[in-house]
């Protein structure tokens, strides 16, 4: 769209909620509005503010505005990540940006090169973290970022956001923080659902989802679709608390039972579906390709709950990892290493020997221990496949300089506030934000993330950790914030998570298509993994020894399926 005052133009894609309160603060100042639309808004909101507009755009938005005045392309991207941004810049002065990396590859302007690092940090963490892609030269930019471009030259890389966190105590009474926080996530949700289609929500059962459909049942009384994707095996299923909550504020609420023979046959689509590999993005497939089957356009999701209100494990292990790390790094050096091999050799519950050495032969401060806990393949299991970043940045699977910000940004924090924005700034932007939007847009279905709201983050986080930690019930501001809205049952319950059952899916029906792929590597020499090591993975995969998560012979599925389909050199 062109701004026919200033001959500015935009590529917009994602949403802005807050638009028709631009507009109005713009009366007077814009001659006239062509259409009602937050393209148009945000469009005009630059030609007015300049980049001081990013101050007043509320929402998810993956922006590109070329000024003509200025003769520069403006790139920018949302405060958390919810949209990706994907550059790249030629030896020859060629720049190019799109919203996924294979929008890039099919311009042939883009060499289809692998970057190593890329491969490196996939392998570490099971999605590669920015400003890292899988493509030699591409980089993503980073969330909270902008980038200015100039005659074919990048000018200007910065940041314009980022949370400010508490450091001490606020005067304000628990009472006072819990009316606040409540008030904070109804205007979350409000502020996404503005919408003129279908609009509903996905209900796990846990305290995340059941608060939204809450929230969107006060709001929108009896007006509310629900979708819950539900399983055969018991363990994996809540169906029992979805439709506590459904009953409760009294959804149009429905359950799609998925099956390992379902995945089985979506699974060609689904891989196809991928931008980049990702172990998680599966799961997201199912839910989105369920939620527009059932005639749903947007779909509010949970996702950013855990984060913000402290529910992953890493916010209880971290001081535990921590606290082994700074006792082995007062150890001899000789000592230590001798301490990293016997932790090695012993079977760890929920976590595997390489992961214990690394924590205790490397990590120096809580970024480290948290690194560690989150690694998928630690650094020496990532050299024996063949993957190894580079520039000393092997040992944590991340560019350098986003591990030196990620240090700065946490600096001085407790160990919650800390977790929090660690969280954020990796698992959260670079897996499950960037398989929301893709696989999401392979359905043509929106997914709205108000607890990633940036308002809302940013009361939660200036917030001391004393008001949002609690063992009972977890995730406590939430679960108080909520009070009766949300059913007993689900507040004290113990997280589960939404995942599929892998472990005896990979065992079962999918175990032929797995065997397919990895057991003849050594017969393919493009192949992004050493042969020899990959398939030895799976054969101790099978033989059930211990370690081997179904986790590790997934990613190496995904990679190779990804790799021949993208055809990477």
């Amino acid at each position: 769209m062109q701004d026919p005052v200033t001959g500015n133009t935009v590529v917009f894609n994602g949403a802005i909620f807050n638009f028709r309160d631009l507009k109005r603060q713009m009366a007077g100042r814009v001659e006239r509005y062509r259409s009602d639309t937050d393209t148009e808004a945000l469009l005009y909101s630059y030609g007015v503010y300049g980049r001081a507009c990013l101050d007043q755009w509320r929402g998810m938005f993956a922006v590109a505005i070329w000024d003509t005045q200025r003769r520069e392309l403006f790139l920018v991207r949302d405060r958390l990540g919810i949209k990706p941004l994907y550059w790249y810049k030629s030896p020859a002065g060629l720049f190019a940006f799109a919203s996924e990396v294979r929008a890039l590859l099919a311009s042939g302007l883009v060499p289809r090169e692998s970057d190593p690092r890329g491969v490196c940090s996939y392998l570490a963490y099971g999605a590669v973290q920015a400003p890292w892609t899988m493509i030699q030269g591409v980089r993503s930019l980073l969330p909270g970022h902008y980038l200015v471009v100039r005659d074919g030259t990048v000018a200007e890389e910065g940041r314009y956001w980022e949370p400010a966190v508490a450091k001490h105590s606020v005067a304000k009474s628990r009472e006072q923080v819990i009316a606040e926080t409540r008030e904070r996530l109804i205007d979350a949700v409000d502020a996404c659902l503005i919408a003129d289609a279908p609009l509903g929500a996905f209900l796990s059962g846990g305290i995340d989802s059941s608060a939204l459909v809450a929230l969107m049942g006060r709001a929108r009384p009896k007006s509310v679709r629900t979708l819950s994707v539900v399983f055969e095996e018991g363990g994996f299923s809540e169906a029992e608390y979805s439709r506590l909550v459904a009953k409760k504020w009294g959804t149009d609420h429905r359950e799609v039972v998925l099956t390992a023979g379902d995945v089985l046959a979506m699974l060609p689509k689904a891989l196809e579906a991928m931008d980049q590999p990702t172990i998680d993005g599966v799961n997201t497939y199912v839910v989105a390709r369920a939620a527009k089957a059932s005639g749903l356009t947007v779909a509010l999701s949970g996702l950013g709950g855990d984060e913000v209100f402290g529910g992953y494990s890493t916010f209880r292990r971290l001081p535990i990892l921590r606290g082994i790390a700074h006792a082995a790094s007062r150890l001899p050096s000789g000592l230590r290493r001798a301490a990293a091999d016997v932790a090695e050799a012993v079977p760890w519950r929920g976590a595997t020997g390489d992961k214990v050495r690394e924590l205790i032969d490397r990590a120096q401060d809580t970024t480290d221990a948290f690194l560690i806990a989150r690694t998928l393949f630690a650094a020496e299991a990532r050299v024996r496949l063949r993957a190894v970043c580079g520039g000393g940045e092997e040992q944590s699977g991340l560019d350098h300089k986003v591990l030196t910000e990620l240090r700065r940004r946490v600096d001085g924090l407790d160990t919650f506030a800390q977790v929090s924005m660690l969280e954020l700034a990796t698992y959260t932007t670079n897996m499950l934000l960037r398989d929301t939007d893709v696989m999401s847009m392979a359905h043509s279905l929106e997914i709205r993330v108000p607890f990633l709201d940036h308002l809302l983050v940013e009361h939660v986080m200036s917030l001391p950790s004393e008001v949002k930690r609690g063992t009972s019930p977890p995730k406590a501001l939430l679960a108080a914030a909520m009070g009766d809205d949300v059913p007993r049952p689900i507040v004290g319950r113990t997280k589960m998570g939404f995942t599929l059952p892998w472990e005896q899916w990979l065992r079962g029906a999918l175990c032929d298509e797995l065997e397919s792929v990895l057991a003849d590597l050594a017969g393919d020499p493009s192949a992004p993994i050493a042969p020899v090591a990959g398939a030895s993975l799976w054969e101790a995969f099978k033989a059930g020894r211990a370690g081997v998560t179904w986790s590790r012979v997934w990613s190496l599925y995904v990679l190779r399926k990804w790799w021949q389909r993208t055809g990477l050199q």
